[in-house]
């Protein structure tokens, strides 16, 4: 609904990306970082951080009354900003250095730097699995 209300207005750039239809959860990236990319812009306008040109140019009530709505998924959109990267960091790993204990060691090593028990436990499942292969 978010897209159909932007994309004829003149907050059209703030459009979330379309889902993909096929393989839909491995593709949910896209749509997490447009999240957290809006909740970045609604932070900035709430505590008046626009310069004057994106103060002419942006209908502020109009974005808050449009992208409000995602301050109720602030916290699940970091946790899942956090699963995203700490995947990528681990898909780099495995692929330099292969399946073998080594790497899940050092997949234990990125989950202490997590911020949330659920991404932790998520990463310590993987670096489990990659010790048991």
């Amino acid at each position: 609904m978010c897209a159909n209300f932007l994309r004829q207005s003149a907050l059209a750039h703030f459009k979330p990306p379309t889902p993909e239809t096929k393989a839909r959860y491995m593709n949910f990236d896209r749509e997490v970082r447009w999240g957290v990319r809006a909740l970045h812009i609604l932070d900035r306008i709430r505590s008046n951080q626009l310069n004057d040109r994106q103060r002419q140019r942006l209908d502020t009530k109009m974005v808050e009354k449009r992208l409000g709505w995602l301050d109720e998924y602030r916290e699940a959109s970091s946790m899942w900003m956090e699963v995203i990267l700490t995947g990528q960091a681990i898909n780099r790993l495995v692929r330099r250095t292969g399946y073998q204990s080594i790497t899940a060691n050092q997949v234990r090593k990125l989950s202490e730097s997590l911020h949330t028990a659920e991404a932790r436990q998520l990463v310590d499942r993987v670096a489990a699995e990659i010790k048991g292969m």
